[in-house]
């Protein structure tokens, strides 16, 4: 991919892909926060909801 952009000039895929990279670390990211905040909800050092 990155010798189609020094030869063709290729930029649309390269950011592409480096998008769709950022994109799913983001997702991945966003769901992992979202655990945490669950749990950290649920163990508030009762053992029961926070809320």
């Amino acid at each position: 991919m990155l010798s189609n952009i020094r030869s063709e000039g290729n930029w649309e895929a390269w950011i592409s892909f480096l998008l769709e990279g950022v994109c799913s670390a983001a997702d991945e990211a966003e769901r992992s926060i979202g655990k945490t905040v669950r749990i950290d909800i649920y163990d508030n050092g009762k053992g029961g909801w926070l809320l």
